[in-house]
């Protein structure tokens, strides 16, 4: 990750502005990840049920 540079060290707003990227990056794989885990407890639950007859 590569941040603009200034005088002394790194633009604070750039360093904020990649942080926000980041997050919404990880919040976004976080939800499918969700989606994901539900499918599975949902197709684990329904196989299941179909054993216990």
């Amino acid at each position: 990750m590569k941040f603009k540079k200034r005088l002394f060290g790194v633009d604070e707003a750039d360093v904020w502005k990649k942080i926000q990227e980041l997050n919404h990056l990880y919040e976004e794989a976080l939800a499918w990840e969700r989606k994901r885990y539900d499918l599975l407890l949902k197709e684990r639950t329904k196989v299941r049920g179909e054993n216990s007859d």
